[in-house]
């Protein structure tokens, strides 16, 4: 079933100017970042720790998605920059 989400799973949206989602894909682009999905997990879970918050850093992996119940090893380390 392509697309469906896990019982568990929680989608969130939210709307960006046009011009930082341009920047932003030129960024991950030149960076080798090809994942933006887990960049936003990564940069949201890296800020609530920075924070002081407690987050076990299980929950920035990506969920496993409907139907597939053997989780693989789908990220792919980030690029760093030179």
């Amino acid at each position: 079933m392509p697309n469906k989400r896990a019982p568990n799973q929680k989608l969130i949206a939210f709307p960006v100017d046009a011009e930082f989602e341009r920047s932003l894909e030129k960024c991950l682009h030149a960076c080798g970042i090809t994942n933006k999905s887990q960049f936003i997990r990564d940069a949201i879970y890296e800020k609530l720790s920075r924070l002081g918050m407690n987050v076990p850093a299980s929950l920035k992996e990506p969920p496993v998605r409907f139907g597939h119940h053997h989780p693989q090893a789908r990220r792919r380390p980030h690029a760093s920059k030179p």
